[in-house]
């Protein structure tokens, strides 16, 4: 019985150019990434998170 290996690169820019767009502006299940990152930070009182911080540091 043989073994399938697969073997999958990641390119960087293009993962971080995606997921950026996919984050500012694509709807998950009810809400928006920076509505959920807002409401979590108000419920932990955490300024140290913010959406703009997120997305500069996948950019």
């Amino acid at each position: 019985m043989g073994k399938d290996t697969s073997i999958y690169m990641f390119d960087n820019e293009k993962a971080a150019v995606n997921l950026y767009e996919d984050l500012r502006h694509r709807m998950y299940h009810t809400q928006t990434f920076r509505g959920y990152i807002n409401d979590r930070r108000k419920a932990l009182n955490n300024d140290k998170i913010s959406f703009d911080r997120i997305l500069e540091t996948i950019k």
